[in-house]
């Protein structure tokens, strides 16, 4: 019997029993409702995410049985523009994978290896990540987290409006005007102040 998950405070889970995986693989399509996606969106530190949705495929892989995980997903967020401040909206998509075992097997597996090296007096290898994966507890993996995770990775970090460009040439522009005109402001208060005492 599978037990409650208890990742129960994720801002978007979706929970696939592992017991249901079939021996083909399973296809999975999982969207974020409004709530989830206004979670995110406070936990990513962005202005909104209209939309988030993911296409995924489970598939055990020997020999040790591990879950591979591949898919693609697609968003549509708000941000603040970097340079204006206002509202941007972009879409984005990307593709990932990840890898997961019980953890109990990733402990056996891990240990079996350490003891290998220490054997034949080794350093322990740096794994890649379908040698080292991400553990599952009670059966069950957060696909929704998962997706999450690689989301994080492709928000854009600076975000930019359509006429951010000319808004940053005005800036400059004033900053230049200001920097020439500004002394001679400063002597022309100075020079009033000297007639009218």
């Amino acid at each position: 019997m599978t037990q409650t998950p208890t990742n129960l405070h994720a801002e978007w889970s979706v929970f696939f029993d592992v017991a249901r995986l079939k021996d083909m693989g399973n296809h999975m399509n999982i969207a974020a409702n409004e709530e989830e996606c206004k979670n995110l969106a406070r936990r990513f530190n962005i202005l909104d995410i209209q939309s988030l949705e993911a296409s995924l495929f489970l598939k055990q892989m020997p020999p040790h049985q591990f879950i591979k995980i591949t898919g693609e997903f697609k968003a549509t967020v708000t941000q603040e523009c970097i340079v204006t401040g206002n509202p941007v909206t972009s879409e984005i998509a990307d593709t990932f994978e990840g890898w997961y075992a019980d953890s109990h097997q990733i402990i056996s597996l891990n240990k079996a290896r350490r003891e290998k090296a220490i054997k034949a007096g080794e350093e322990l290898p740096i794994l890649d990540e379908d040698e080292d994966p991400e553990t599952f507890e009670n059966g069950q993996i957060d696909l929704g987290e998962l997706v999450a995770q690689f989301f994080a990775l492709s928000i854009p970090q600076y975000p930019r409006a359509e006429d951010a460009e000319s808004s940053l040439e005005i800036i400059v522009s004033d900053d230049k005007k200001s920097a020439f005109e500004n002394p001679f402001a400063k002597l022309a208060e100075w020079k009033d102040k000297l007639t009218k005492s």
